[in-house]
C-alpha cells in the first residue's frame, strides 16, 4: 500500500509533486498580502491628511517607530508559532489558523481607524507566527524519501515567494495610491482569504502529511533561492548536556521583558506620549534606550557564559555563528531601508513623472514586466489544474478565481496608464517668503537671491491683510568666495561673474559640529523683506506652533507691492502639469484641483462627485480647509504616467528572479567564496547602492527632484548584496552547531534579523531630521559607510572565522 508521500509523487507538475505547487500558490498569496501591506504602511501614515489621497500625516519618525516594532515582532513570533505547530496543531492547521488571523488583520487595516490599525498589525504579527515556520516544514516532510529533489523544490517555492512579493507590491500599491488606501489594504486581505481557501480545499492531496503534530519541536531550516540544502550532522565531539541554570532562566526572562518592553514602548511613547521607561532616563538619554541596552548586555552575557561551557570545537563554532549573526544586523538595518526611508525618498525626492515618448517606453516595459511573469504563472496553474482537478476541484476553482481577478486588475492598471493625458493647469497662489528654523528669511546659498514658495489659494480662503501684523524680516549672511580647488582662484560663472556662497550668520552662532565659522575677512550682507506674518497653527490643537527655542511660528506672506504695506497679499499665477485617465478636457475648462503631497507641488483633478464628497467629509472630520483650488486648463499635452512609489519596491523581487541562477552557478563552481567573503561582498555591494543614492542626491537644491535611475540602480545593488549574503544565513545554523541546539540558534538568528529590522526603522525615521540639519546625501552616506566598514571588517576576520569553524565550509 502506497504511503501519502508516494501518492503525492504520483501526480507531478514540472517534475515535482503537485502538492508543491499548492504550497507555491499558498505562499504566493501570503507574500502578496504581506508585501502589499508592507509597502503601503509608512507611505500611508506620513501622507498629507488634506489631499487627493489623504493619509494620517504622521511624522516619519513616528511612522517608522511603529513599523519597526511590527517588523521586529514578525521575526520573533514564528519561534513560538513553530513550537505550537509541532506540539499541538500540526503544520497544516497552523497554516490555516495563521492565514485566517492574517486575513482579519488586513480587513482591520482597511477600516483606516487608529484602533483598527493597531489591531490589524497585532493580528498580522500573530498570524505570521503560525504561518511562517510551517510551510517549509511541510515541504521537508514531503521530500523525506526524495532528498535529492529537495533543493529544486525550494527553488520553485522561493519563486512563489518572489512572485507574490512582486505582484503584491505592484497591485496593492497601485490601487492604494491611485484609488485609495483602503483598496490597497483590502486587496491584500482578499488574496489572503482566497489563498487560505485554496489551501484548505487541497487537503485530500496531502493525506496525513503535516496534519498531526509531531510532539517534537523540530526546526526546518528554509533554504534560499540560490543555495543547496545542507545536511545536519551531530557534533564531531561527544558533547555533554548543557542545561539552563537558574541564572540563565532569570537572564532570559529579564532580557525578554526589557527587549519586548522597548519594542512596544518606542512607538507608544512617540505616538501616545506614554513612556513606561521614563524613570530610567539619564539626562537627555531616553529611559527606553537604557532598558534595551541593559537587555542587550544581559543577553550577551547569557550567550557568552553558555558558550564557554561547551567543549573547544563546539565553542569555537558557536562563536563563529555569533559573529555572523552580529554582522547580519548591519546588513538588515541597511537593506530594510526599502520599507521606510526609501519609500519616503521615492515619494518626496524622486522625479516619477514621465510624459511623451518616455511615458510610452515605460508603459511598454511595465506591460512586459507584468504580463510575461503572470502568463508563466498562469501556465503553471493550467498544469496543476490538469493533474489535480479530479482530486481537489474546489482548490483549483479558487485559484482560477484568484487569477481571473488578478488579470482583471492588471488589465485595468495598464489600460489606465496607457490612457492618461497630461493637462497644463493654471491656478492662483500666494507668494510666501521661505524662512529657516530660526524664523529668519532664507537666501539661496548659490545665487544670493531670496527664496520663496507658493501656497495655493483655496476656495474657502478668506485671508484679509488687515487681520495680520506686518513684519520687516532682516537677516545677515556671510558672502563667501568660492575657490577653484586646482588654481585656488575664485571661480567664475559662464557669464564671467565671480561666484559666491551665502551662508546665514545665525547658523554659525552655536557652531554646529562639522561647520567652521567663516573668517572675519568675509563680508556680511543684510537682507530685509516686508512680510505679513500669518500664524501657523497645529492641526490638532489649533494652537500656534513654536520653535524649539519657544518662539512663535509664522508664515511670511509677501506684499503685492513690497514698498507699500497697505497693499494686498502678493498672488501669482502658477502652472502645474496634471495627468488624468479616460477624460478629454479642453483648453479653458474650469476644474477643481487638490494637492497630492505635503509640499503642495503636485496636484490632481477632483473628477467625480464621489471623490469630492469623500474629501469634503475628510476635511470636516479634521476641522480643516478642504484644500480645493480652482484651476483652468491652459494646454493639452502628451500622454503622461506618474510611476507609483510602490513600483520601485518590486525591483528587488524582479532582480532576485533575474540573477538568482547566476549566483547559484557561482556557488556551485570552484570559485565559490568562503562564508566571510560572501558576507563582505553582500555588505560592500549594499554600500555601493547607497553610495549611488548619496551621489545622486549630492548638491540637490530644495524643490529639485532626483532622477529615478539612481533609485533603480540602488535596488539592483541591494539585491545583488542580498544574493551574496543570504546563502550564508540559516544554513550555517545547521553547519556550526550540534543538531540538538538548532532550535535555540534558529531563534537567535531570527532575533538578529529582528534587531536589524528595528534598527533599520529607527535610523530610517531620521531621514527628514538629517536632511534638514545636513543634507539628503549625508543621510545616504551614513548607510554607505556603515555596511562598507562592516564588510571590510568581516573580510579581515576571514582567517579567524576559518579557524573557529574547524573545517566547516
Amino acid at each position: 500500500m502506497n504511503t501519502d508521500i508516494e501518492n503525492l509523487f504520483e501526480d507531478k507538475v514540472l517534475g515535482h509533486p503537485a502538492g508543491l505547487f499548492v504550497l507555491f500558490f499558498t505562499e504566493m498569496w501570503e507574500r502578496f498580502s504581506f508585501y502589499g501591506m508592507r509597502v503601503l504602511l509608512v507611505n500611508f501614515l506620513t501622507m498629507a491628511a488634506i489631499g487627493y489621497n489623504p493619509g494620517w500625516e504622521w511624522s516619519v519618525e513616528n511612522a517608522t517607530a511603529l513599523f519597526g516594532t511590527y517588523a521586529m515582532l514578525l521575526y520573533i513570533t514564528p519561534i513560538i508559532g513553530g513550537w505550537i505547530a509541532d506540539k499541538y496543531t500540526g503544520y497544516r492547521w497552523a497554516v490555516i489558523i495563521g492565514s485566517l488571523i492574517m486575513t482579519l488583520g488586513h480587513v482591520s487595516m482597511a477600516l483606516e481607524t487608529e484602533f483598527s490599525l493597531y489591531l490589524g498589525l497585532a493580528l498580522l504579527v500573530i498570524g505570521t507566527g503560525f504561518f511562517k515556520p510551517t510551510m517549509t516544514s511541510i515541504i521537508s516532510e514531503m521530500y523525506k524519501k526524495n532528498p535529492e529533489k529537495k533543493d529544486g523544490a525550494y527553488t520553485i517555492y522561493y519563486m512563489g515567494v518572489n512572485a507574490g512579493a512582486f505582484f503584491g507590491m505592484m497591485l496593492c500599491g497601485y490601487l492604494a495610491e491611485k484609488v485609495g488606501w483602503a483598496y490597497g489594504f483590502g486587496l491584500a486581505g482578499v488574496f489572503m482569504l482566497l489563498g487560505t481557501l485554496q489551501f484548505w480545499l487541497s487537503g485530500n492531496l496531502f493525506g496525513k502529511i503535516g496534519q498531526k503534530p509531531s510532539q517534537v519541536y523540530e526546526v526546518e531550516l528554509p533554504q534560499n533561492i540560490n543555495e543547496e540544502s545542507v545536511v545536519v550532522n551531530d557534533s564531531e565531539v561527544e558533547e555533554k548536556e548543557n542545561p539552563f541554570t537558574s541564572l540563565d532562566k532569570i537572564l532570559i526572562v529579564l532580557s525578554s521583558i526589557l527587549g519586548l518592553g522597548y519594542a512596544i514602548n518606542d512607538p507608544m511613547s512617540r505616538i501616545a506620549g506614554i513612556d513606561m521607561f521614563s524613570a530610567l532616563q539619564i539626562g537627555d538619554f531616553e529611559g527606553q534606550y537604557v532598558a534595551v541596552l541593559t537587555a542587550l548586555a544581559l543577553f550577551v552575557y547569557l550567550v557568552i557564559s553558555r558558550i564557554l561551557r561547551y567543549t573547544k570545537v563546539v565553542r569555537h563554532r558557536m562563536f563563529a555563528f555569533i559573529i555572523f549573526a552580529f554582522f547580519t544586523v548591519f546588513f538588515w538595518l541597511s537593506f530594510e531601508q526599502g520599507a521606510s526611508s526609501l519609500v519616503i525618498f521615492a515619494r518626496d525626492n524622486v522625479d516619477r513623472l514621465l510624459s511623451g515618448n518616455s511615458a510610452t517606453i515605460f508603459n511598454v516595459i511595465n506591460t512586459l514586466l507584468t504580463v510575461v511573469p503572470l502568463m508563466i504563472i498562469s501556465y503553471v496553474l493550467y498544469l496543476l489544474w490538469k493533474k489535480t482537478y479530479n482530486k481537489i476541484p474546489g482548490s483549483n476553482i479558487v485559484l482560477v478565481v484568484c487569477f481571473v481577478f488578478m488579470w482583471g486588475i492588471v488589465g485595468w492598471m495598464l489600460n489606465r496608464d496607457f490612457n492618461t493625458t497630461s493637462y497644463e493647469t493654471e491656478f492662483m497662489a500666494y507668494k510666501v517668503a521661505a524662512v529657516d528654523e530660526n524664523q529668519d528669511i532664507k537666501l539661496s546659498e548659490d545665487s544670493g537671491e531670496l527664496e520663496y514658495y507658493y501656497l495655493p489659494v483655496t476656495q474657502n480662503d478668506n485671508k484679509s491683510i488687515s487681520d495680520y501684523k506686518t513684519v520687516a524680516k532682516t537677516s545677515q549672511f556671510f558672502k563667501i568666495e568660492v575657490l577653484d580647488k586646482e588654481t585656488n582662484l575664485q571661480k567664475k560663472d559662464k557669464k564671467g561673474n565671480l561666484v559666491f556662497k551665502y551662508l546665514p550668520v545665525k547658523s554659525f552662532e552655536k557652531k554646529p559640529e562639522g561647520k567652521r565659522k567663516p573668517e572675519a575677512k568675509h563680508s556680511i550682507i543684510t537682507k530685509t523683506l516686508q512680510t505679513i506674518a500669518v500664524p501657523v497653527l497645529d492641526h490638532t490643537t489649533k494652537e500656534q506652533l513654536k520653535t524649539k527655542e519657544g518662539d512663535l511660528v509664522y508664515s511670511h506672506f509677501t506684499f503685492a507691492d513690497n514698498n507699500d504695506t497697505s497693499n494686498k497679499f502678493q498672488i501669482e499665477k502658477r502652472t502645474v502639469s496634471i495627468g488624468e485617465p479616460f477624460v478629454d478636457y479642453k483648453v479653458g475648462a474650469k476644474k477643481i484641483i487638490i494637492n497630492k503631497d505635503k509640499d503642495l507641488t503636485e496636484f490632481s483633478f477632483i473628477s467625480s462627485n464621489e471623490k469630492k464628497e469623500s474629501l469634503l467629509a475628510n476635511a470636516k472630520t479634521l476641522n480643516r480647509d478642504n484644500g480645493f483650488v480652482n484651476g483652468t486648463v491652459t494646454k493639452v499635452k502628451d500622454n503622461e504616467v506618474e510611476i507609483t512609489v510602490s513600483w520601485f519596491s518590486i525591483l528587488n523581487s524582479f532582480f532576485i528572479i533575474v540573477f538568482a541562477s547566476f549566483f547559484s552557478k557561482w556557488w556551485e563552481s570552484k570559485y565559490n567564496p568562503s562564508a566571510a567573503t560572501k558576507y563582505a561582498l553582500g555588505l560592500i555591494i549594499m554600500a555601493v547602492g547607497f553610495g549611488l543614492l548619496a551621489f545622486g542626491a549630492y548638491g540637490m537644491q530644495e524643490g529639485v527632484k532626483v532622477s529615478m535611475i539612481w533609485l533603480i540602480l540602488a535596488y539592483l545593488f541591494h539585491t545583488l548584496g542580498e544574493l551574496c549574503l543570504s546563502p550564508v544565513g540559516l544554513s550555517y545554523v545547521s553547519k556550526l552547531v550540534p543538531a540538538r541546539m538548532i532550535a535555540l540558534m534558529f531563534g537567535m538568528w531570527y532575533l538578529a534579523i529582528a534587531i536589524g529590522n528595528k534598527l533599520a526603522a529607527v535610523l530610517g525615521g531620521q531621514i527628514e531630521n538629517i536632511t534638514k540639519e545636513y543634507s539628503l546625501s549625508t543621510f545616504f552616506l551614513i548607510f554607505t559607510m556603515v555596511p562598507l566598514a562592516a564588510g571590510l571588517l568581516v573580510f579581515a576576520l576571514n582567517p579567524l572565522l576559518k579557524k573557529l569553524m574547524h573545517g566547516v565550509k
